[in-house]
């Protein structure tokens, strides 16, 4: 049997694999290009917390709503990928729980792990966290903490 006939065509095989590397180059490509942090520097999320608190309405302490509202805004900003199973970068979560003043990190991570679900189903959260994220985006552009032409490079 020849190896362009019958069951195997090699040819066809070796094209396809080609391809199929080139369209998932393309694709780690893309992800990393749209996954990259907006903000890297921790010592922001102080005023991301005090921009969410005013755009938000929140007083003395937040609702678990809230603070699942303000996680995921934090998770874009800092590791969008973790929405999709990638760990908070080293020291993250300390800084939440420092901001939130909370006393257990792990309960940041229960947190995180399930803002992305909520944000797809439910309306409310996801038009309540869109608002509050383009105040919080506007007051850093303000603060010159954000380039608003170039959202991914921080000062």
């Amino acid at each position: 049997m020849e190896a362009n006939q019958g069951k195997f065509n090699i040819t066809e095989t070796i094209r396809r694999v080609k391809s199929a590397r080139e369209e998932l180059k393309r694709a780690r490509e893309t992800e990393r290009e749209v996954s990259k942090p907006v903000l890297k520097d921790y010592r922001h999320i102080r005023k991301i917390h005090e921009l969410f608190c005013k755009s938000a309405g929140v007083g003395e302490s937040m609702t678990v709503v809230e603070r699942k509202m303000f996680v995921f805004i934090i998770q874009f900003l800092y590791e969008p990928r973790n929405f999709f199973g990638f760990v908070m970068p080293r020291g993250l979560r300390i800084e939440l729980a420092k901001v939130l003043r909370i006393k257990g990190v792990t309960i940041l991570s229960r947190c995180a792990s399930c803002t992305l679900s909520e944000y797809r189903i439910y309306t409310q959260f996801r038009t309540e966290v869109n608002r509050i994220f383009e105040d919080v985006v506007n007051g850093l552009v303000e603060c010159g903490v954000i380039d608003p032409e170039n959202m991914d490079k921080e000062k």
